[in-house]
């Protein structure tokens, strides 16, 4: 299933709603930034706590976003 396909089934919950981030499209949750699938660099990137993050990493299943060398909260 393609993000895109994922992305209409989840922006039919209340509050979910399209938009874009750096010209791409993306899903925002009450206004806030959720996921948005990054394709210059082919990257899912999703909206998780620091702790996630660093869990992510350890477990090699994801690295910290950084594109624009801003970290991001």
């Amino acid at each position: 299933m393609s993000f895109d396909e994922i992305a209409n089934r989840v922006a039919k919950e209340k509050g979910v709603e399209h938009s874009t981030m750096m010209k791409s499209p993306c899903l925002r949750y009450k206004g806030d930034f959720m996921t948005m699938m990054f394709d210059k660099e082919d990257a899912l990137i999703i909206k998780v706590s620091p702790q996630r993050v660093d869990e992510l990493i350890a477990e090699r299943w994801g690295m910290e976003f950084n594109f624009t060398k801003k970290k991001f909260k």
